[in-house]
């Protein structure tokens, strides 16, 4: 059965981590000047009058390393845990992708370099030690906030706040921040899924995040952390002192609580969903017909990925640091083999995901870079390989060379590395796959302990997360140590372009340098089906990896 969790967020959050296709475009994070006002959570998607009760039902085949927000580099303890629990500054819609507010019930910008938050006055960390309900303050938002900044290599999203010159609780309802220039992107990035705000006394009591005892927050449900083990799942219960309310004034969440299983069999967690043990859930392309015909009466979306498969190229080790090494590994794929035979749902990706339909370089332009061809163009396979060869050649690898390339199961990234390795050997090069367990690739990668990996990674829905921060010499992901002054120089150009069109040039030029440099070797944006029982309501198709809209979903049901 193929890989079907295609970027580690769990099924609670995007079944398949995702983005919507077709015509529809990423408005606020898009520009980075657009955001939906703070309002009461809106629960009027599905027909009828909201209903109280129920536990919901989800499996996922994420596999979590650890629980701490600010060093994760996957969805799935977010989707699985802090989303649940927990809350951020702003958040970004996940159906809509607009930043809107969540601690912070409005925000100005009295100038274009700094933004003031007013937060919700009766936001309360839960009723249980060590914060025993407090309120939740503008002091508690900006120590997270310079937390993720840490400069440290496991805090991989650390450059996303290099641009922020002061962090200023200037009361306890009030945040502050002025940066060093203004920044497009900036509102989306506060916005990204990994921003949790946490309590300094819980990280001061425990050390760090990374167990769920230390999981505290002040979300719409609260986390069993005497049951809850992230290989085998637990539960989550209502919080009967939540500070939102519904558009009708009511109180919310509606579930009683949520019931998370961690099955890491794609063949077991499909049984699962067939047997009507969960509620929500992905189908892989091979068992999708079937589906179909067995349940018509379920909601079905097909997702579109914002996440990424690539080979990771360490370009600091030898021979790596030769782009004609690089090159040589891009020309000689066949990317439409790869998805068929791994994924078998996707879309051929640049640095930017096609899920971001308005600034990914469109496929028409994609297919005239030699790895990219159309799909059964032999003769182009055939010719980009011949070129490989003469890059190999000419880089004085005339022989080819062998190396291990590391890899994990989790996720089925090994499909990757088995579906790409035969491909790279028409060409002379040996690859053998070293498989390591999830969390110990995800550290070889962010300390640079690699030289070749295959792996994927997901970003939100707005460019500069996939382009920044992982291409830039800066980027708190740049895992292939990539220092390109004319990459950076446009990655640096188009986050201070608030033109639209302007921008999206300078974000086709980096895309186009990227594809020059090979580092990260792009493959596959994977996509999904997710679907949800007939009962289910207001959980719809999420482009983004976010459980948060969990606080509205309601059983329809006697």
């Amino acid at each position: 059965m193929r890989g079907v969790s295609t970027a580690g967020a769990g099924l609670l959050g995007a079944a398949l981590i995702g983005c919507r296709g077709g015509g529809d475009e990423p408005a606020a994070p898009s520009t980075g000047a657009t955001a939906a006002p703070a309002s009461k959570a809106q629960a009027a998607a599905a027909p009828g009058k909201p209903k109280s009760g129920g536990i919901l039902r989800y499996a996922s085949s994420s596999a979590i390393a650890h629980f701490d927000p600010h060093q994760s580099v996957t969805p799935a303890s977010q989707t699985n845990l802090w989303h649940l629990i927990g809350n951020q500054l702003v958040r970004m819609n996940s159906t809509k992708l607009l930043v809107e507010g969540d601690l912070a019930m409005s925000w100005e910008n009295p100038d274009p370099q700094t933004f003031v938050f007013k937060m919700q006055p009766n936001a309360r960390w839960h009723n249980e030690a060590p914060m025993n309900g407090r309120p939740i303050t503008a002091q508690d938002v900006i120590y997270s906030l310079k937390r993720t900044a840490t400069n440290e290599p496991l805090f991989v999203r650390k450059s996303q706040y290099g641009n922020v010159k002061t962090f200023e609780a200037v009361d306890d309802r009030t945040v502050k921040l002025v940066l060093s220039e203004p920044s497009v992107p900036f509102l989306a990035t506060l916005g990204d899924v990994y921003e949790t705000v946490v309590a300094k006394e819980v990280v001061e009591k425990h050390g760090d995040l990374k167990q769920v005892q230390a999981a505290h927050g002040g979300g719409p449900f609260m986390v069993d952390k005497s049951t809850f083990d992230k290989d085998v799942g637990g539960k989550f219960r209502r919080n009967p002192d939540y500070f939102k309310k519904d558009a009708a004034g009511g109180k919310i969440p509606y579930l009683d609580g949520i019931e998370y299983q961690f099955i890491g069999d794609a063949s077991a967690l499909y049984a699962a969903l067939t047997t009507g043990k969960v509620d929500i859930g992905s189908v892989p392309p091979e068992n999708e017909a079937d589906f179909r015909r067995g349940n018509p009466n379920w909601q079905i979306n097909e997702i579109k990925g914002l996440s990424r498969d690539g080979i990771l190229l360490n370009t600091s080790k030898a021979p790596f640091t030769d782009v004609r090494v690089r090159l040589a590994i891009s020309h000689a794929l066949d990317r439409n083999l790869i998805l068929k035979l791994g994924r078998g749902r996707g879309t051929l990706t640049p640095a930017v995901s096609p899920a971001m339909e308005y600034w990914s370089l469109p496929s028409a332009e994609l297919q005239k870079y030699p790895g990219f061809r159309k799909e059964g163009d032999k003769a182009a396979i055939e010719k980009d390989r011949a070129e490989a060869k003469k890059l190999l050649e000419a880089a004085g690898h005339k022989d080819g060379f062998e190396m291990p390339m590391e890899t994990t199961t989790a996720y089925s990234y090994n499909l990757l590395a088995e579906t790409a390795i035969p491909q790279l050997q028409a060409i002379g090069l040996k690859f053998k796959i070293t498989l390591l367990e999830w969390g110990v690739l995800k550290e070889h990668e962010a300390t640079g302990n690699f030289t070749i990996a295959a792996s994927n990674w997901y970003s939100g829905p707005e460019p500069d997360l996939h382009l920044y921060l992982y291409h830039h010499k800066a980027g708190g992901r740049n895992y292939s140590k990539l220092d390109d002054p004319e990459l950076n120089s446009l990655i640096e150009k188009q986050r201070v372009e608030f033109g639209r069109e302007a921008r999206r040039e300078l974000i086709y030029k980096a895309q186009r340098r990227q594809l020059d440099l090979a580092a990260p070797v792009w493959i596959i944006s994977p996509g999904g089906l997710s679907v949800q029982a007939p009962h289910v309501r207001d959980y719809g198709a999420r482009p983004v990896a976010a459980a948060w809209d969990n606080e509205t979903v309601w059983f329809d049901k006697a």
